[in-house]
């Protein structure tokens, strides 16, 4: 059954993303908390970016960059 997704917004079946690329994806378009493409970037301060939906509850417990370890307030 296909469901409108919260996390893209588009109509696939529920459960975790899975894509089709016909060639390999650069590793600078994929977030490097789930290691897939980015959905929703989101850049902090630091300028890392990472999908909305993988780094916002991280920052909910500890508000620094998952990379680096600079603050990411103003986020």
């Amino acid at each position: 059954m296909n469901a409108e997704c919260i996390t893209c917004g588009a109509l696939h079946p529920i459960g975790p993303h899975v894509y089709d690329f016909i060639d390999e994806i650069d590793d600078d378009l994929c977030c490097p908390i789930c290691l897939s493409p980015y959905l929703n970037p989101t850049d902090l301060p630091c300028c890392h970016t990472f999908c909305r939906a993988c780094v916002l509850p991280y920052l909910r417990k500890t508000p620094n960059c998952p990379q680096d370890r600079k603050s990411a307030q103003g986020t």
